[in-house]
């Protein structure tokens, strides 16, 4: 989460960075209900290390597409183990 917080801060906008903490605390109160949390998140640490080495060689619009994808994938994932939990729950 560290990681997201440093990309979100770049900004230097008051307002996404209180919105990003807001959506971010609501994220870790959804990983509480999955019983392995870590199985969702553990895939992302290298795409994050990724995303970095592309920003630090100056690659800024393939480090742009790059995160789109992933926040596209980690949305699909995050809302399919949601959706695995309610159905067990049900």
């Amino acid at each position: 989460m560290h990681f997201h917080a440093a990309i979100v801060e770049l900004t230097d906008s008051d307002r996404l960075i209180a919105f990003y903490h807001n959506i971010s605390a609501e994220l870790r109160l959804a990983f509480g209900i999955l019983n392995d949390p870590e199985l969702l998140y553990a895939p992302y640490i290298d795409k994050n290390a990724h995303i970095l080495e592309l920003l630090n060689s100056g690659k800024n619009e393939q480090a742009a597409k790059t995160m789109k994808n992933y926040l596209e994938l980690s949305e699909r994932a995050i809302l399919a183990a949601y959706i695995r939990k309610k159905n067990q729950i049900s």
